[in-house]
């Protein structure tokens, strides 16, 4: 969680841990064209979005995942 600004660790904290791994669990990878796990992700905000980048578990390529609106 160290690659997370401080409102981003917020929203993310404020999701409970069965929903976070679901988030985490359930990520389009463009590169292998089907669902996926992300990986060594970080946080970010944009405007009340929650935008988590990281890393195909299966072919190690960029990955994205936004959560919209407010998660608090």
């Amino acid at each position: 969680m160290d690659n997370f600004d401080d409102e981003a660790k917020t929203k993310w904290d404020a999701i409970p841990t069965i929903f976070q791994e679901k988030v985490i669990n359930n990520v389009w990878c463009p590169h292998c064209g089907t669902k996926t796990t992300m990986v060594n992700f970080d946080g970010s905000t944009l405007r009340k979005a929650l935008i988590l980048r990281g890393f195909c578990i299966t072919c190690s390529k960029p990955v994205a995942r936004v959560l919209e609106g407010d998660t608090e």
